[in-house]
């Protein structure tokens, strides 16, 4: 555990290196960025996490029901969360090389380089699962079950980040030193079947089946999934069923098989080279003028990169699948929000590209001898480079009948406030290929500033009776790109300290 110090140090002093600011003044940063999280979490419990009705009213067999559904959307998102975290992280850092020079086991190596990485994606799953944990507190019914939920709740959350951290690592091993994959084919199967391999644990529970809204239970298995067997024990001990199964031992089950997967993966991972790019567009003419020459060029850096290509595979194969699987036959809010986030996933992932490009900054300044001459190509690039993307998500949900006409303005601007969300978070906390850590306090950071911003201003909207979904992203991207500007004025002031 004494690696993780390290890895936040090091973060740390290249934050404080980038601003010019001290290390305490980062620290301090980041401690409001946290309790902006908390406060991003408690707007959206606020805003979606109460049931209608009084619950207590509710048959314990259904509330156990319900309960088995809340858990296993919240095992759902918190491995997609992690997995998109796996993905973004670099693949091989200077400090990680260094690591294994030294007498640390290697178990305790990848602990203490991935410990910060997870801690970060469990701070932000619980953010994003906080409308969850309130409909849990509504239905276990009782004040004196509200710390129990809480603590189980939590011990989901974590256990479902280690493990779904631990099978995407094993996997990519796997493939990359046994199987011979390329690292891009291997981390794409990585992606692939450690979300697989949630989605079959959580599945039985997550549609409102007949069976599932009775409380009912027809198989064994159904209790030794992660969420079936954390609903169980809930659902036991505040008196939901009378259920003869016994959840501590799926529970103890689940936890020595993380512990298990977690020294597996210490045992498999290796900092070995990978190939940092992908040859794409090879030989495409470069633009004559300099403004569309310099956004071309930050466009395909941003494309080359393993993380954006993956991602790109991965969302539209998923839109894809959604489309064919349930077409056109679920108008939920829930649903609607998947939608939402399809569209908007690939804006998000240019949250990167202020720091590929960041140590290159001072060359076009002295150059050009202009200040901040890459922020104006830069926001034009990732645009070019993330928006035919997000626009083939349209086109598919929009043949396939799942997205009407009417929902298209709303999906459109809410992936231009990701758009302006990736772009500040970025400029803010910048991506760093040397820093194992910096990829999860990057997506931190923009889903913090997208969820805290957009989803403040629709609350205030909607308080002053003029909701609108369109104006509220819209104002939201006017304040991000505005951020922006500031952030990268101050970012640019020298640049030649960092060479």
């Amino acid at each position: 555990m004494a690696v993780a110090p390290i890895v936040l140090r090091a973060w740390g002093r290249e934050i404080a290196a980038v601003f010019g600011a001290r290390e305490r003044t980062v620290m301090l940063a980041c401690v409001a960025l946290f309790m902006g999280a908390g406060l991003s979490g408690a707007l959206l419990a606020w805003l979606f996490g109460m049931l209608p009705g009084d619950t207590t009213a509710i048959p314990g067999p259904v509330r156990y029901g319900l309960l088995r559904m809340v858990l296993a959307s919240t095992v759902l998102s918190s491995a997609l969360l992690m997995i998109v975290f796996c993905l973004l992280a670099p693949q091989r850092t200077t400090l990680a090389a260094l690591i294994e020079l030294l007498p640390v086991t290697r178990a305790g190596a990848v602990a203490g380089l991935n410990l910060p990485l997870v801690g970060l994606s469990f701070l932000l799953a619980l953010t994003f699962s906080a409308p969850s944990f309130v409909m849990v507190a509504q239905l276990l019914g009782s004040a004196a079950m509200v710390v129990f939920g809480i603590v189980m709740f939590a011990v989901l959350v974590a256990l479902v980040k280690v493990m779904t951290f631990s099978l995407f690592m094993i996997t990519f091993e796997v493939g990359r030193r046994f199987v011979r994959l390329p690292s891009q084919y291997a981390l794409t199967v990585a992606a692939v079947f450690s979300c697989g391999c949630v989605v079959a644990l959580s599945a039985h529970d997550l549609w409102p089946t007949p069976e599932l809204l009775t409380g009912q239970t027809t198989a064994w298995w159904h209790a030794w999934t992660p969420s079936g067997s954390f609903a169980l024990t809930l659902a036991t001990a505040a008196n939901l069923a009378n259920l003869p199964m016994t959840p501590i031992a799926a529970v103890a089950g689940w936890t020595g098989a993380v512990v298990a997967l977690f020294l597996l993966a210490g045992q498999l991972l290796r900092t070995e080279h990978v190939s940092p790019s992908i040859r794409l567009l090879v030989g495409m003419p470069v633009p004559r003028t300099r403004l569309a020459a310099q956004a071309w060029f930050e466009a395909l850096i941003l494309l080359r990169t393993p993380q954006f290509s993956i991602m790109t595979v991965l969302i539209v194969a998923i839109t894809v699948a959604v489309a064919l699987w349930v077409p056109g036959q679920d108008d939920s809010a829930l649903f609607d929000a998947v939608l939402g986030a399809l569209v908007m996933a690939p804006m998000l992932v240019c949250m990167q590209s202020v720091g590929l490009t960041l140590r290159t900054h001072w060359l076009a300044r002295h150059l050009l001898a202009t200040s901040n001459s890459w922020a104006l190509p830069k926001a034009l690039g990732t645009l070019v480079a993330s928006a035919p993307v997000s626009i083939l998500v349209l086109l598919i949900l929009g043949v396939s009948g799942l997205l009407g006409m009417d929902q298209v303005p709303t999906m459109g601007a809410g992936a231009l406030a990701a758009w302006g969300a990736a772009l500040l978070g970025g400029a803010l906390v910048p991506y760093s290929e040397a820093q194992p850590l910096s990829a999860g306090l990057t997506g931190f950071t923009v889903m913090i500033l997208f969820l805290g911003v957009a989803g403040g201003l629709e609350w205030f909207l909607d308080g002053i009776s003029l909701i609108n979904v369109p104006l509220a992203s819209l104002l939201a991207l006017g304040v991000f790109v505005l951020g922006y500007a500031l952030v990268v004025r101050r970012v640019a002031d020298d640049d030649t300290s960092r060479i």
